[in-house]
């Protein structure tokens, strides 16, 4: 059973209502990424998604079929006027799977600064 009630809007969003399962992280694996690293000698490194970043985060929903995370409440109650720019369009209309950047953009995504998240957060709950 998913922690989010409709599940429907979840799935059409390319999210499937086990992605918001905890247990599910702890079983699943995780497909590596790989990216441009200058200091390795291939010059590419490999990076993933880890249940440790979904559980500190559980309002985001992990997609498969994208290979990356979404929030679900900016994707279900999008913010009219939304002014955060470019950075809007990751984790609301597209995924965002840049791993070794995750937790600072997350840090950016529910910071004071941004009301969008904020607000997308309080809709979602009422």
């Amino acid at each position: 059973m998913s922690v989010y009630p409709n599940a429907s809007i979840i799935e059409s969003c390319h999210l499937s209502s086990a992605c918001c399962n905890f247990a599910f992280f702890n079983s699943y694996k995780f497909p590596t990424r790989d990216f441009p690293e200058k200091k390795t000698s291939s010059g590419v490194t490999k990076r993933k998604c880890s249940a440790d970043k979904m559980k500190a985060y559980p309002f985001l929903a992990y997609s498969k079929k994208d290979d990356g995370v979404y929030c679900v409440p900016c994707r279900l109650f999008p913010t009219a006027g939304d002014d955060r720019g470019p950075q809007a369009v990751q984790l609301v209309t597209e995924p965002f799977y840049n791993w070794k950047k995750f937790f600072d953009r997350m840090k950016t995504h529910t910071s004071d600064m941004n009301r969008s998240h904020f607000h997308c957060v309080v809709s979602s709950v009422f």
